[in-house]
This record gives C-alpha cells, sequence and structure tokens, in this order.
C-alpha cells in the first residue's frame, strides 16, 4: 500500500491502530470525501467496464440527480452469477422519487458497489447512520431515494462475491431491529408527502412478509415476541405476525427444520458464469 501510495497520487490510505468495525470505517471514510462523486466498494468486489465514466457523465449532465445505479452481479465461489440486481423489472432511465421509492419499497435495495453517489446527497441525507448497524448502507439509500432523482442503468458494473462468513448474509434479529426504525423514518416523511403512501404500504408488506419467516430462527422466546410486536404494530399486518408465532412454535416443537439464515438464499440455477457478462473488463483485472 506505502508503494501505491506513493506513485499514485489519488490514492489515500488509513491504517487503523484497532479494529473499529465495517460500519464505523464505511462512515469515516466516506465522510472524509472530498470529490463531487463517490462510490463504496468492499475489500472483496469489484467493478467491472466503463461504470464510473458513464455514471459520472451521466451525473455531470444532470445535476439533479442524486446518484445513479447500474447493475452488481452475485458471483458464487465457482464463478455461477446466481443473481442480477437491480434486474428486468426496472427499467432504464430516469426516476422521480416517488417511482423511485414504488420500485425500490416492493423489490429491494441495492448492492452500493454499483451505484455512484453525489456527495451532496451524501451531505443532504446527513451521512451514514450507526445506528442502523449493518443496514446503515440500506438506511442511506432510503434518505437519499427520498429526496433526490436517480438514473436506473442496467448495465453490468460490479461483481458482489459470495462466499461464507459474510456479516451480511445472516439478516436475523439485528436486520429486524434496522428496519424497524427504517420503517419509522419513512412513515415521518410520508405524513408530509403523500405521493409516497404507496411506496410505505409496500414496503411495510415485503418487510412483515420476510421478517415472519424469522419465527423459525428466532433464538429466544424474547426475540420471537420482538418479531410479532413489531410485525404487528410497525408493520401492521397481524397475519404475517401470526404466521411468525407458528413458525415458532413449530421450530420450538421440533416439528420444521430450521432454516439456516432468513438473509441470502441460494438461487435454484444460475444466471451463467461471471465471464458471459464482462469478459473485456475480467481480462484487465
Amino acid at each position: 500500500m506505502q508503494d501505491l501510495v506513493k506513485n499514485e497520487s489519488a490514492i489515500y490510505y488509513t491504517r487503523r491502530s484497532e479494529n473499529i468495525g465495517a460500519i464505523t470505517n464505511y462512515t469515516d471514510a466516506i465522510a472524509k470525501v472530498e470529490t463531487e462523486f463517490y462510490v463504496g466498494l468492499a475489500d472483496d468486489d469489484y467493478l467491472l467496464g466503463d461504470f464510473l465514466q458513464e455514471s459520472i457523465s451521466l451525473l455531470e449532465g444532470d445535476r439533479t440527480l442524486g446518484a445513479v445505479a447500474m447493475q452488481t452481479l452475485h458471483v458464487s465461489g465457482t464463478g455461477e452469477v446466481t443473481k442480477i440486481n437491480p434486474d428486468d423489472r426496472w427499467r432504464n432511465g430516469r426516476y422521480e422519487p416517488p417511482e423511485t421509492m414504488e420500485y425500490w419499497s416492493r423489490l429491494g435495495h441495492f448492492e452500493w458497489s454499483s451505484i455512484v453517489f453525489r456527495k451532496a446527497a451524501y451531505d443532504a441525507a446527513g451521512g451514514l447512520n450507526s445506528r442502523y448497524g449493518l443496514a446503515s448502507d440500506v438506511a442511506y439509500q432510503m434518505n437519499v431515494f427520498l429526496h433526490w432523482p436517480i438514473f436506473i442503468s442496467k448495465k453490468p458494473a460490479a461483481v458482489y462475491n459470495i462466499h461464507d462468513g459474510q456479516q451480511s448474509a445472516n439478516l436475523g434479529i439485528w436486520y429486524f431491529k434496522a428496519a424497524l426504525l427504517m420503517v419509522e423514518d419513512f412513515k415521518k416523511a410520508a405524513r408530509s408527502r403523500p405521493e409516497f403512501e404507496t411506496s410505505l404500504r409496500l414496503l411495510t408488506r415485503r418487510y412483515a412478509e420476510t421478517f415472519s419467516k424469522l419465527g423459525s430462527v428466532a433464538g429466544s422466546l424474547r426475540d420471537l415476541a420482538c418479531l410479532i410486536r413489531g410485525i404487528i404494530w410497525s408493520f401492521g399486518s397481524p397475519g404475517c405476525a401470526g404466521l411468525c408465532l407458528l413458525r415458532g412454535g413449530a421450530a420450538k416443537a421440533g416439528l420444521k427444520r430450521r432454516l439456516p439464515h432468513a438473509g441470502r438464499q441460494a438461487q435454484g440455477s444460475s444466471l451463467g458464469m461471471i465471464s458471459d457478462y464482462a469478459p473485456d473488463s475480467l481480462s484487465k483485472v
């Protein structure tokens, strides 16, 4: 790293005296960005093709855009592409906040390796908030997308390597608590902006259905009670809360095999090999 810094003036290297954790590290690093645009890139992921150049060109051509998002390829250890996000349910083009949030609430968040953000959007959103833990990037996306138009370009832009031991792979009770905070924040925004009411309903419905599955893997009765309360009061879905209770009861009784986690699920079939999507870029890596 010292050799790289010596030869590349654009590289800034910081070595911590102690392990401060992923979120604090990201928060501190992005807060120190002085350029007009930035992208967050994890150590085991990488960018493809002309993603940065194309994204910055779009942002410079439309000063109202808060971000440009392209596709992230989820790649297994054997090189298989198991998921593409955003997928074909999104269209290419510019989105105003109400439309962005309807899609985002129904289909889920993006991996931020394939998003170039305008630093002004980061500053306006108040930066990353560590109270969301590992879901800070999701909450940050929500805050930016609520206030800024974005541009979606369905081109492969980044590779998200899937491997054992990833913290983000196990979306358990900690992520549920972050989701409760995000919904509360969204509710505050929607009170004065009725154009977001549909998005809020879509998000709470998706969260209710998703987190009801955690009943099968709740580590304690306290966690199960937390899930049920949140699904009823924050997500407004007594039906999903009932399913959560049934799943928890079945798991405790040994009637249902426990799932490893309710986070990233293995796909039934791959979408092809990574080399099918970006052979030119890969040859340069």
